[in-house]
């Protein structure tokens, strides 16, 4: 699949918490009940990583961005 299409899929997951584009890769918050192994291909290879300063920084803003859009 191209990467806009795995977005989709794991973003359709309740598992995922957030996945966002990182260049060719996307780095996902998952939930450990879900290795996300029927998505795995020759073409996607999964791995556990520690998040990183903007791993944080994407989850921060978004969070923020969900709350003033509620205040409205």
């Amino acid at each position: 699949p191209d990467i806009a299409e795995l977005l989709a899929q794991l973003r359709s997951r309740k598992s995922v918490l957030e996945a966002t584009i990182f260049g060719q890769s996307i780095h996902a918050l998952v939930d450990n009940s879900d290795t996300l192994a029927d998505l795995a291909s020759d073409d996607v290879s999964i791995r556990p990583a520690a998040a990183n300063l903007e791993d944080v920084f994407v989850t921060i803003a978004r969070n923020r961005t969900r709350e003033l859009a509620q205040a409205t």
